[in-house]
């Protein structure tokens, strides 16, 4: 079946020279991958240090906002792909179950004109 992949990879960490006593990414890689998608490349989406460090407490509110919006944007299509895998799935079911019956009744016509040249044969 196929999904979507979210990971966050925070490539190095940092600590502010104003030292809050806290460390930022100094790049956050939000990675959307499609897999198995007919070879499609993966979204991605980075943010650099530089739009963390300019930002002010509501930009970074608007990095968050963003963020969010990208996971829910990113939730739907992981949503919509699953309910399209499941109903590829039940269509290659029902296909398999078809072929399996017409795959039985030609047995049993083969069957049935074996017999009936037998009986000519007498």
């Amino acid at each position: 079946m196929t999904h979507y992949t979210t990971s966050i990879l925070i490539q190095e960490q940092w600590c502010p020279p104003w030292g809050l006593g806290e460390t930022f990414p100094r790049r956050l890689k939000v990675d959307f991958g499609a897999h198995e998608l007919g070879g499609r490349r993966p979204v991605t989406m980075s943010i650099t240090w530089n739009q963390v460090a300019s930002s002010t407490n509501n930009g970074e509110e608007d990095t968050l906002q963003l963020l969010m919006q990208a996971m829910t944007s990113l939730q739907t299509h992981s949503e919509e792909q699953s309910r399209l895998s499941a109903k590829a799935e039940q269509c290659q079911m029902e296909a398999k179950e078809r072929h399996k019956i017409v795959e039985e009744r030609y047995q049993e016509t083969l069957r049935m004109a074996e017999e009936r040249e037998e009986e000519l044969r007498r």
